[in-house]
């Protein structure tokens, strides 16, 4: 991706202000995409010499990753060509947002004193309500977070809200105390680990939400653009992700997973036309960010509808230079994304799953036992038994053809980047077939860059959900 040069222009100030988000805009005109950004926190003299030195640079810190991420999708949505999609550039703006300073230390003084109510009650509390689809006001924050405790205190055993205040006692000091300095899109994403710590009881649903809380680092910019390649034939944008996933493939395999948690969706005739729509709507309305996602997390969906997808994706698109690597990682990046959109169209199109984020998918297929479904090692005669009640491992099981992808080789990005032209499913799962067939007889060498899905001990994280049962022998 070029770097932009107009960056050094004013170095010698001590403030780069790319326009002010609080000058006063008329109600019907939409607001500029502006960020003030500190001369402290920008390396210019990186940004001159990335371009240069990028075919010689074997390491570029994660940190420097962010930086030149931001810088590059900024300038973007600022350029000419991005003026038709003010919408996404309202929203990227609005996800910068803070809390008022002056409000901040009330707010925080008004979550510790929530949380220190947590104690075993038998007053009756109700599953509370939290709505997909849309950020929550600092008040409305509060509001459902004591909500929240009522349902743990009546709710949870009393040995494990012990537990969990305890936990969550060595949050206070940089994470729950400290909520509502944060900009919105990682405010959202924390709010979000915290109040379903406090509504489940499934303990490793509950340690998976911890390790969420102690993210540090997301994009202040989102992914609207990234370039694959030199003459930009490979690039990957939003209009491209719309095509993606409204080809006749992943609508098909949407569609087969949809009816597995939604048998009602045969009644409603849900389409093709039905998803494209869904889809649309998703990536017109939603966005991307790259995050430090926990170590075994590589996605996730907030109740906001946003999707973070793990910054190691980011960390290798800046320091994988070979053109096999860039093609690997820009299908991990787009399968991981296609695997979140499963949990996105069943919010979106479940009545009861949409009022709710707090409410977690059921498969009603009766013909899957035990909660499992057997993903077939590419290679091996293992069996990986994944959650069938997890709406996108049950969308993996189906686009894959009951593959299990723990790496992405050449080849396979070459026929996920070809995804389009397919148009029925039996061409489609035959080339997949022959393809690994093929691979098989090849000894295939894997290295980091392939590694995609990720297992450890018990499970695996595809997203945050996604969990992996014991392998077995086939």
């Amino acid at each position: 991706m070029q770097q932009s040069k107009s960056s050094s222009s004013n170095i010698e100030k001590n403030e780069i202000n790319l326009g002010d988000s609080s000058e006063k805009q008329d109600q019907n005109q939409v607001p500029n995409f502006k960020i003030v950004i500190k001369k402290d926190d920008f390396d210019f003299e990186f940004f001159n010499a990335i371009q240069e030195n990028q075919e010689k640079s074997n390491d570029i810190p994660i940190e420097k990753c962010f930086q030149i991420f931001n810088d590059n999708t900024f300038f973007i949505l600022n350029s000419n060509d991005f003026e038709k999609n003010k919408n996404l550039k309202t929203l990227a703006r609005n996800n910068l947002d803070k809390t008022p300073e002056d409000k901040r230390k009330d707010y925080n003084r008004q979550v510790i004193n929530i949380l220190s109510g947590l104690n075993k009650s038998y007053k009756v509390a109700t599953l509370p309500k939290l709505p997909y689809g849309k950020s929550l006001s600092d008040d409305e924050f509060i509001l459902l977070l004591k909500k929240c405790v009522e349902y743990s205190n009546y709710h949870l055993k009393k040995e494990t809200i012990e537990e969990m205040k305890k936990k969550l006692t060595k949050y206070y000091s940089y994470v729950v105390n400290d909520i509502f300095s944060q900009i919105k899109i990682k405010k959202d994403i924390i709010q979000n680990a915290l109040l379903t710590i406090l509504t489940t009881d499934n303990n490793k649903d509950q340690q998976d939400n911890y390790d969420m809380l102690s993210i540090s680092k997301i994009s202040s910019t989102p992914l609207i653009q990234m370039e694959f390649d030199k003459d930009g034939k490979n690039k990957l944008d939003i209009n491209e992700l719309k095509e993606i996933f409204c080809s006749p493939i992943y609508l098909e395999n949407y569609k087969k997973t949809l009816k597995d948690f939604i048998p009602e969706a045969n009644k409603r005739n849900v389409t093709f036309d039905v998803l494209k729509m869904h889809i649309n709507n998703y990536f017109d309305n939603h966005l991307i960010y790259f995050s430090d996602l926990p170590k075994e997390t590589m996605a996730v969906t907030c109740h906001t509808g946003n999707i973070y997808i793990s910054s190691a994706y980011l960390y290798e698109y800046y320091n994988d230079k070979g053109p096999n690597s860039k093609l690997i990682i820009r299908e991990k990046i787009i399968l991981n994304i296609g695997h979140e959109l499963a949990h996105v169209l069943l919010r979106e199109i479940s009545k009861k799953m949409n009022e709710n984020f707090f409410i977690t998918s059921n498969n009603k297929n009766k013909d899957i036992k035990n909660n499992s479904i057997p993903f077939k090692d590419k290679f091996t005669n293992k069996i990986h038994p994944f959650n069938s009640n997890e709406s996108g491992n049950m969308f993996d099981f189906n686009f894959f053809n009951n593959y299990y992808f723990g790496s992405i080789f050449p080849k396979e990005a070459d026929f996920f980047l070809n995804i389009k032209k397919y148009q029925t499913i039996e061409k489609y799962q035959e080339e997949l077939d022959n393809l690994i067939a093929e691979e098989k007889k090849s000894n295939l060498t894997e290295d980091s860059v392939n590694k995609f899905k990720k297992i450890t001990g018990r499970h695996t994280r595809w997203c945050i959900k996604s969990r992996i049962f014991e392998p077995m022998e086939d």
